[in-house]
């Protein structure tokens, strides 16, 4: 699609990736293993792409896997008054890894929880 709105002579192009599935593969864990995630934005670059954004990726470092303006947008700026509106009692913060383990903790404080 990026080079399909290049050859139509689009003036800027930004590629707009909900969930980028390689995020995870960001470093190298053994020899002769390929870091994926900096190949895919190598070629998502390399294809057109003039600026890319991405939602709560796994590692801010892939940024710097292109020469291209990236922005990562964390999604609990809309998600926290979206969900506050509906009431919900009980309402469970889970982390999906340790990562994520610190922003789940700040993300339940928004929500009243300890």
């Amino acid at each position: 699609m990026i080079d399909a709105a290049k050859r139509a002579s689009s003036s800027e192009v930004i590629v707009i990736m909900p969930y980028f599935g390689y995020s995870r593969q960001d470093r190298k864990e053994m020899s002769r293993v390929p870091i994926s995630s900096a190949a895919i934005a190598s070629l998502i670059a390399h294809a057109g792409a003039d600026r890319i954004l991405t939602l709560d990726i796994h590692a801010e470092q892939e940024e710097g896997f292109v020469q291209k303006p990236w922005d990562n947008v964390y999604a609990s700026y809309a998600l926290v008054p979206a969900i506050k509106k509906k009431n919900l009692e009980n309402l469970v913060i889970v982390s999906p890894d340790k990562r994520w383990r610190l922003e789940s903790h700040v993300l339940s404080g928004a929500f009243g929880g300890r």
